[in-house]
């Protein structure tokens, strides 16, 4: 996590919480319940000059976005809302 991110990070935080509990409240039932984390979705995130700043401070924009791009695989925001 970075600074600055707790209302992004409180959300991913609580949709695992909630899905947990529900599983156990239906646990006697024939309802299955499951987190689905779709991993990276390309969105503008990384270009948010806020983000970027406390993130890395020392690296240049198009340093960190050349690094966001070598080591992590994106879905489109677009296959996101889809799946």
């Amino acid at each position: 996590t970075n600074p600055n991110s707790g209302p992004y990070c409180t959300s991913k935080f609580a949709v695992r919480g909630f899905t947990l509990t529900l599983a156990q409240e239906l646990r006697n039932t024939t309802v299955n319940v499951a987190c689905v984390f779709p991993g990276g979705v390309k969105t503008n995130i990384v270009r948010n000059e806020r983000f970027r700043k406390v993130s890395r401070p020392e690296m240049t924009k198009e340093d960190e976005e050349a690094l966001f791009q070598k080591y992590i695989v994106w879905t489109s925001a677009d296959r996101a809302a889809r799946i």
